[in-house]
């Protein structure tokens, strides 16, 4: 997602792997910014829900709090929290709510981006504290890269990028992926050799991508299917 609104813009990815999200953000340009936030999570808050923090041992923070688990993929960037009273009015968002004001406890998770262009973050729910503690999750996560040009991760043999320029990504020294045109592509090194390729944009109808110098012309759909995403049989 390239997010231009409100005088901020950045460059925005979402990887999802089975029961783990993984967040990049790029490039984040804005008129002032010392109040710029990115926000994990905002919930109810109760004292029994748990709260827990610590670090891996390579340096990265984490936190847990209530069967969800929080991982900062870079050691240098803090997952900072706020827990507070606050009041709402569900009439602001649904006229059919009533108008009656809501106060309770409320739990934010952000990072701030004062002279931060950048984050990498996880997300895994539906975990206890001894698992998030083992550091397992977030050990089978590598941040490939980050940029304004191009955001991907590689997760159990299979890497995942956006590309939104042409351009080409180092994944291991084994392996290469070049391409003409922006576009998202998953790569499986391990089943089958599986690439899969789209056009979020919908606009264009081939894309040459090169996977290990072995060029490869993938013809797109169009239409009423443009934008499906394709599968490559290597």
């Amino acid at each position: 997602m390239y997010y231009n609104r409100l005088d901020i813009k950045a460059y925005k990815s979402y990887f999802f792997v089975n029961d783990l999200m993984v967040a990049l953000g790029a490039g984040m340009e804005t008129g002032n910014d010392n109040h710029i936030v990115t926000t994990l999570n905002q919930r109810y808050f109760k004292n029994n829900d748990g709260f827990v923090s610590g670090k891996t041992s390579a340096g990265e923070q984490w936190i847990w709090q209530d069967s969800t688990a929080y991982f900062s993929l870079n050691k240098d960037q803090e997952i900072k929290t706020r827990i507070d009273h606050r009041t709402g009015n569900w009439g602001n968002i649904d006229n059919a709510s009533g108008n009656s004001p809501v106060t309770d406890s409320l739990i934010t998770l952000f990072i701030n981006h004062h002279q931060n262009p950048q984050y990498a973050y996880l997300i895994k729910p539906g975990v206890g504290l001894s698992e998030t503690k083992n550091e397992s999750e977030i050990s089978r996560v590598k941040v490939l890269t980050n940029t304004v040009e191009t955001q991907g991760i590689a997760v159990d043999g299979t890497c995942m990028i956006v590309f939104y320029k042409p351009g080409t990504i180092t994944v291991s020294e084994k392996t290469t992926i070049s391409v003409d045109q922006p576009c998202i592509v998953i790569y499986n090194s391990q089943d089958h050799r599986q690439l899969y390729v789209s056009d979020p944009t919908k606009k264009l109808k081939v894309i040459h991508i090169s996977v290990n110098k072995q060029l490869l012309s993938v013809k797109l759909q169009t239409g009423d299917l443009a934008g499906f995403t394709m599968e490559v049989i290597l």
